[in-house]
């Protein structure tokens, strides 16, 4: 529910603000609000006790219509939205324009779409907000500085981002994820005509740690993860330009003003770094008095199990069936490390392949945690002709295995585990095109389509 919450969330906060339905559009799945998981039907929530988000927000583009041909189509003003009743952003050299983008999305597709726009003059200047993990990833090396265009993306390019909030009752979800909690605690503090972008920006910068509580039973646990975020593009613009001047001029409605944000590490009795969602299942069969619902939760935690092996079982043979073609380097090495991409074609046909051949990406989320073997491949080979042979081999191996469905049934455990109900898992790819994660630390299992609000001011 995190980032779909944080959706609303943000809605409320520029409605509040003064700026009209009309100039916001909205993209989300829209089923949480009522799927029969929910507790509570018809309310979500951003924070412990905090406030229904969900009521009143536009659905401007719900369900199947939330894609990234859509997604573009609003940017360009499409034709054949506006034919169908749906909102496009209509806007010339005047407007500004505010954006937080998600889907699956390659970073230079997006990058490139944003240079159409700046080239159509169909903006003065536009502000993103990226978040997921490694999402600096989406324009390290690739966002100029001369768009009008400036970006500002929740965590490093080689960084992981945090959940927050987990409701370990009655949602067991996490709510929140660590980059808004501190952009709305920041806008419920703050005079949005006074603050820059940049005072926005270095308000967040100046918390990097999070300490992520959640309760298991009686205990308060606590998990530690750092994550800075990262500027990009134009920033004279943080500089120069307030936070009205892109999300209106009214005070804050302070919608989760009464619940304490910050973070007390005095409540945490224990740190971990351990895989979160798999110490969460343990906790539940520990907890669980019910024989039979304890052999649920231990079946499916050990499916988790072995289907994690099964993706490790399958890269590691993928990469000793090319070895011959990297004769220096180790195979734990192109396993285990992370280097930077620069052979962006290459690893978007690996990367592809692997999605399309091997691993739904968007179900096998630990197989989507694992697609750095393929830059490191593709740095490795460096353009070289052998590079289209190791592709080769990729399909090869993974029209060999026979068992994809096998490992598709780990998402099953998602409403089990994080109960991050009823939308669809679509990861936006960024880490030089593709990778993601929605994640606390290095939890290989839960990436969530993430809507989309964006809105102009004319």
């Amino acid at each position: 529910m995190n980032m779909i919450s944080d959706v609303y969330h943000a809605y409320q906060l520029v409605h509040s603000q003064g700026i009209p339905d009309d100039r916001i559009i909205v993209m989300h799945s829209d089923d949480i609000a009522y799927d029969p998981l929910n507790p509570t039907p018809g309310v979500i929530i951003n924070a412990i006790n905090g406030t229904n988000v969900y009521e009143g927000v536009p659905k401007d583009y719900t369900g199947n219509d939330v894609t990234i041909k859509n997604f573009f189509g609003v940017l360009n003003g499409d034709p054949e939205l506006i034919k169908h009743g749906k909102k496009v952003i209509k806007t010339n050299a005047n407007n500004q324009i505010i954006m937080f983008p998600n889907e699956t999305l390659h970073a230079k597709d997006l990058v490139n779409v944003l240079g159409e726009l700046y080239k159509q003059n169909k903006y003065d200047q536009l502000v993103v907000y990226l978040e997921s993990c490694k999402s600096g990833s989406m324009f390290a090396n690739l966002l100029p500085n001369d768009w009008n265009l400036y970006a500002l993306a929740a965590t490093q390019p080689d960084e992981y981002g945090a959940q927050y909030s987990y409701d370990f009752s009655p949602r067991q979800s996490f709510l929140a994820t660590y980059f808004s909690t501190i952009w709305f605690q920041n806008a419920d503090q703050s005079d949005p005509e006074r603050e820059t972008l940049d005072t926005q920006f270095q308000y967040i910068a100046a918390r990097p740690d999070v300490w992520v509580p959640y309760q298991v039973g009686d205990e308060t646990w606590c998990l530690n993860v750092t994550q800075h975020p990262q500027q990009y593009g134009d920033l004279s613009i943080a500089k120069t330009r307030t936070v009205s001047q892109f999300m209106g001029p009214l005070s804050q409605n302070g919608l989760n003003k009464d619940i304490k944000q910050d973070i007390i590490i005095e409540k945490c009795n224990l740190t971990i770094d351990q895989d979160i969602y798999v110490f969460l299942a343990q906790k539940r069969i520990d907890l669980t008095v019910d024989t039979n619902e304890k052999q649920r939760y231990q079946d499916q935690l050990d499916g988790l199990t072995r289907g994690r092996e099964y993706v490790d079982k399958v890269l590691y043979e993928y990469v000793n069936s090319i070895q011959h073609l990297m004769p220096n380097i180790a195979t734990n090495a192109i396993l285990n490390t992370n280097r930077e991409l620069y052979n962006r074609e290459c690893y978007r046909k690996m990367v592809d392949t692997f999605n399309e051949k091997c691993f739904n990406l968007s179900k096998n989320t630990y197989a989507l945690h694992k697609v750095h073997v393929f830059i490191n491949i593709c740095e490795t080979l460096n353009g070289r002709t052998e590079v289209w042979e190791s592709a080769a081999k990729q399909l090869d191996n993974c029209e060999n295995n026979t068992e994809n469905e096998f490992i598709e049934m780990h998402s099953e455990l998602q409403p089990l585990l994080a109960k991050n109900i009823g939308h669809n898992s679509h990861p936006i790819t960024n880490q030089s095109d593709r990778k993601s994660c929605n994640l606390i630390n290095r939890l290989p299992f839960s990436f969530w389509l993430t809507p989309v609000w964006i809105y102009c001011i004319y």
